[in-house]
């Protein structure tokens, strides 16, 4: 049951990188000062977008905000939200070239916790809790590439 619940965890964090690749690798053009059009996405920018972790905010082609946080080299990079298509946050955390990477806390669809702790390259890595869909702790310890190889009581 642990290791099904790990691998919905899994769906989900899987999902996402693959929608953010597709996102970010798509071409962008300037529309002004603080806005970009990118394939029907709206980015507005509170820094020059070719500099180091320009926070932006980007939407979806229905104007629902999808990403806000730090981009670099047009990535997520530094902290960071992503966002559910019903508004709800997925991710909010540290990421690297577009992948969560350090500390942060994914979640269900219906804002519960899904998982809190470190991250690397996109998976659990280090020290984390992995929480059920009613919110109730499942798993904690250290987590290897989303395995967890030491458990640990609080």
């Amino acid at each position: 049951m642990k290791n099904k619940k790990l691998w919905i965890f899994l769906s989900i964090a899987i999902g996402f990188v693959i929608l953010t690749s597709l996102i970010y690798k798509a071409g962008s053009f300037s529309i002004g000062k603080d806005k970009t059009i990118e394939n029907s996405k709206v980015e507005e920018n509170s820094g020059n977008t070719k500099a180091d972790n320009s926070k932006q905010k980007i939407y979806d082609s229905n104007g629902k905000l999808t990403y806000e946080g730090e981009i670099k080299n047009g990535k997520p990079n530094g902290f960071g939200k992503s966002y559910y298509e019903n508004g709800n946050v997925n991710y909010e955390g540290e990421w690297k070239d577009g992948l969560y990477d350090g500390v942060g806390t994914i979640y269900y669809e219906d804002g519960k916790i899904n998982y809190k702790g470190q991250l690397k390259n996109g998976n659990a890595n280090g020290t984390g809790k992995y929480y059920n869909e009613a919110g109730e702790l499942e798993l904690q310890g250290v987590f290897k590439d989303n395995e967890l190889i030491e458990e640990k009581s609080e």
